[in-house]
């Protein structure tokens, strides 16, 4: 989540209009960093997001760029690590993100 914001200051620094998504955002706040993303008449074009883009979202994304295929995950011990995601997990996610578009 550390790079989610660091990323998001950059791009705003640069004048960049930023949406946010990741897992422990509450679900309204989700559903309205969606809405102004996919709003045609709103500045932000870019979104900055974990794979919770994945789920149950309905964005109008053209391109993702993943910055990370590193994924921190907790072990049998609790303890975080981070895991590499698969190339079918990449796709899997990008595949639900950007579903809306193939149907305009």
């Amino acid at each position: 989540k550390n790079d989610i914001f660091h990323i998001t200051r950059e791009l705003e620094r640069r004048g960049h209009e930023v949406a946010v998504i990741y897992e422990s955002l509450p679900p309204g706040t989700k559903l309205l960093q969606a809405q102004r993303f996919n709003d045609p008449n709103d500045p932000c074009k870019i979104m900055v997001a974990t794979d919770a883009i994945g789920m149950g979202l309905n964005l109008s994304i053209k391109r993702i760029i993943f910055y990370s295929l590193l994924k921190p995950q907790l072990n049998e011990q609790g303890e975080k690590e981070k895991d590499t995601v698969t190339t079918s997990q990449a796709l899997q996610t990008a595949g639900r993100a950007g579903w809306l578009n193939k149907f305009r």
